[in-house]
């Protein structure tokens, strides 16, 4: 897939992430380890315990369903978004990001972007901060 054409998708991402009322507070941040798509967090919620938490996005989009691979992250691709978190949260408790309210949890979650459709999963891969 061309740049552009995953800019495409990124940019109907955070449409979609923006009109569920959150907010991103990165986009394309990238480290050492790799490149996180999105990071965005939760302000306004009907749930009290949703507000302030931190939800990082995979963005994977494609023209038609039938492209869909068995697994849509591989264990490489797993490993290298895994360190870019811990990379990320490391800096968040230096002070070196920034987020609009206090962190009071993370998910990560893959944004399916197809024929303009979003499909979120959430727990596509586990994440273990400790």
């Amino acid at each position: 897939m061309s740049r552009i054409q995953g800019n495409r998708y990124e940019d109907l991402a955070v449409d979609w992430i923006r009109a569920q009322g959150w907010v991103v507070v990165e986009r394309n941040w990238c480290c050492q380890f790799g490149e996180i798509d999105i990071v965005a967090q939760i302000i306004d919620s009907t749930d009290v315990g949703q507000r302030g938490e931190v939800i990082v996005f995979e963005v994977k989009g494609r023209h038609k369903h039938s492209e869909w691979t068995e697994s849509l992250l591989s264990n490489r691709k797993k490993k290298a978004l895994h360190l870019s978190i811990v990379e990320w949260f490391h800096r968040l408790e230096m002070g070196q990001v920034e987020i609009p309210l206090p962190m009071s949890g993370i998910q990560f979650a893959l944004l399916r972007v197809v024929e303009e459709q979003i499909e979120i999963i959430w727990n596509a891969m586990d994440i273990e901060m400790g």
